[in-house]
């Protein structure tokens, strides 16, 4: 069975090109284009990584990634921006984040850093 994934970013082309991307690579995707629509997602359905957009209107994904957590603690969170700095990098990794990824980026960034945080989620859910 496949991993599922939920891509949340405003912006349709980063939403277009990422689950491409990673529909080619094997896996399940959703997209959500706002936190509103995310949230509703994930009360339906169980995802096993997130890509998680941090500039977003209404809610930003930092926020989105606190009420994430609160409703799944072990849920594998990547942010993603385009207004990379050293403190909103601390700050989504204080609250949950597994890592971190800047825009621009490649095809095959988004790629290792999806198989790498999801190695580590079933490393650790093995112990």
């Amino acid at each position: 069975m496949p991993d599922k994934i939920l891509i949340v970013d405003d912006e349709p082309k980063i939403r277009k090109l990422c689950s491409e991307a990673l529909r080619r690579a094997g896996y399940e995707v959703s997209v959500a284009k706002d936190a509103k629509t995310a949230l509703n997602i994930i009360d339906k359905k169980p995802f096993d990584l997130i890509l998680l957009d941090i500039v977003m209107p209404e809610i930003d994904g930092l926020e989105l990634l606190k009420l994430i957590k609160k409703k799944q603690e072990d849920l594998i969170v990547i942010m993603i921006t385009g207004y990379a700095s050293i403190e909103t990098s601390v700050k989504a990794k204080k609250s949950g984040a597994y890592d971190y990824i800047k825009k621009p980026f490649s095809i095959n960034e988004i790629r290792s850093t999806v198989k790498k945080a999801l190695e580590y989620k079933n490393l650790i859910g093995t112990r």
